[in-house]
């Protein structure tokens, strides 16, 4: 490729196409460099390796995609990387925590278990912040607050409804839903006090 280059320069020395292939072939050249200075894996690394890996992987299916630290899926497949670079697995495993994120998402607001759900929202603007589907899930999340406080306004529980009502706003300030369900609150007579 040198010697190619080499005669390319004597013919189109300012080709624009020859720069790149030069800058791609110096690429190439430091990655060869980096991929022949790392040492191969001992056993007890690759072993160790394999053991973060299987620990993320439990952890990831558990939940625990960013927390807690040191145990999330999230942690272990970075130490898992730090020893090796280059692993597939753990590069696959990072990749795939945001749809993991999305998928528990859907699944928590299916069991009406919101904060869970908040927390997962919050694990997917962690893991991805420029994700665009994030302003429909927190839609989707403030809408199931706003149904749950509905709920609990019509169980005549004004502190359950005005939790689900304040956890609702933060997500959706603007909902025009939140000034109905405030007047609903306000009519039960429970500003933020009443029966549990």
């Amino acid at each position: 490729a040198e010697r190619l280059i080499r005669q390319a320069e004597q013919l189109a020395p300012n080709s624009a196409d020859l720069a790149a292939a030069k800058g791609r072939l110096r690429e190439l050249r430091e990655q060869v460099e980096i991929a022949a200075s790392r040492q191969a894996l001992t056993p007890d690394q690759q072993q160790k390796v394999a053991g973060l890996l299987a620990a993320a992987e439990k952890a990831a299916a558990g939940g625990k995609l960013m927390l807690p630290p040191g145990e999330s899926a999230y942690d272990r497949y970075r130490a898992a990387l730090a020893l090796d670079g280059n692993n597939a697995q753990a590069l696959a495993g990072l990749q795939s925590l945001p749809q993991r994120a999305r998928d528990q998402f859907n699944v928590a607001v299916g069991e009406q278990k919101l904060d869970r759900a908040r927390d997962l929202v919050e694990t997917l603007a962690q893991l991805s912040p420029g994700d665009a589907g994030l302003a429909t899930l927190r839609a989707r999340l403030a809408e199931a607050w706003l149904d749950e406080a509905d709920r609990r306004v019509g169980e005549n529980r004004a502190q359950d409804a005005r939790h689900a009502l304040d956890a609702a706003r933060d997500l959706a300030p603007y909902n025009p839903r939140l000034t109905l369900l405030e007047q609903k609150l306000r009519e039960l007579g429970g500003g933020g006090s009443g029966s549990r």
